[in-house]
């Protein structure tokens, strides 16, 4: 508990010019695999339990997907590619 006399707390600012980067522009958002980054999606199933999505390139099926920018869904991508290599 702070008492009187303390300093104040050092916490940053939040400052929107210098974190501009970290937020993509929508207009350039595609959904992708969360496993591999391709934007190969189809609907496996859907309705009441929600949207199930299919990977054409790594066969993974699940619910969740990544909206990404290129950027993102590239290094997604390579991140794959690097592990996929590796095993």
């Amino acid at each position: 508990m702070a008492q009187a006399g303390d300093a104040p707390c050092s916490a940053k600012r939040f400052n929107p010019d210098e974190v501009d980067y970290l937020f993509m522009k929508p207009e350039k958002i595609i959904e992708v695999c969360p496993v591999c980054g391709s934007a190969d999606l189809y609907y496996e199933a859907g309705g009441y339990t929600g949207k199930i999505y299919h990977c054409k390139n790594c066969d993974y099926m699940g619910a969740l997907i990544v909206e990404a920018d290129e950027e993102m869904a590239k290094a997604i991508k390579d991140d794959y590619e690097h592990k996929k290599h590796a095993a």
